[in-house]
């Protein structure tokens, strides 16, 4: 039973892990952090990878998406270049909850061999 409660968030972490590597071999200065605390959307589940030198943004969920759009929504308010890390199989609520936002998804999925994949980064 609580290894079922734990897979969300392991997984989780290996996504935002992944993107955090992608950054650090640019040569940017990457913090995570928990993407209620970078949103002020208490509410608001997932993981946020920031690359300050960039301005850049990206928020790694697996669930919970009003409460993960209205946190990405204040990310773009502020400034920051938003990127929305989903499930390729929420990928289609998750255009639907951010039409018109000026964020870009990417949908996340795990390849046949256990490793972390990465679609295309999509308009919403």
């Amino acid at each position: 039973m609580t290894l079922t409660a734990d897979t969300p968030i392991s997984l989780r972490s290996r996504v935002a892990n992944a993107v955090a590597r992608g950054y650090a071999r640019l040569g940017c200065t990457v913090v995570e952090t928990p993407l209620a605390e970078a949103s002020g959307v208490e509410e608001a589940p997932g993981a946020a990878v920031l690359a300050a030198d960039r301005g850049t943004i990206e928020c790694v969920v697996d669930d919970h998406l009003p409460a993960v759009a209205r946190a990405v929504r204040h990310l773009a308010a502020a400034g920051w270049e938003v990127s929305l890390l989903v499930p390729a199989a929420l990928v289609g609520e998750a255009h639907r909850l951010l039409r018109g936002v000026p964020v870009s998804l990417q949908p996340w999925w795990l390849g046949p061999d256990d490793d972390v994949c990465f679609g295309a980064p999509e308009v919403p």
